[in-house]
C-alpha cells in the first residue's frame, strides 16, 4: 500500500532494499510480490540465500551470488 501511495504521490517508483522479504511467505504470496516487483517499474534489490521458490524473479532479473 506504501508503494501504491508513493508512486500516486510522487509519480516516481520507489528502490526498494529487502532482506530476506520471501523467506516466510507461502507460494501465492511470493507470486503476487514477483508480479508486483516485475510490473512496477520498481527497482529492487534483495538479499536471499538461495532462489528456491522464487525461480521466476530471479529469471528475470540480475543475480549477484556472493559465494
Amino acid at each position: 500500500a506504501q508503494v501504491s501511495s508513493l508512486i500516486k504521490e510522487t509519480g516516481y517508483p520507489p528502490v526498494l532494499l529487502l532482506d530476506e522479504v520471501f523467506v516466510h511467505l507461502d507460494n501465492s504470496r511470493k507470486q503476487y510480490l514477483t508480479d508486483l516487483f516485475l510490473q512496477s517499474g520498481m527497482q529492487v534489490w534483495i538479499t536471499a540465500t538461495d532462489t528456491l521458490g522464487i525461480e521466476a524473479l530471479a529469471n528475470k532479473s540480475k543475480v549477484l551470488d556472493l559465494t
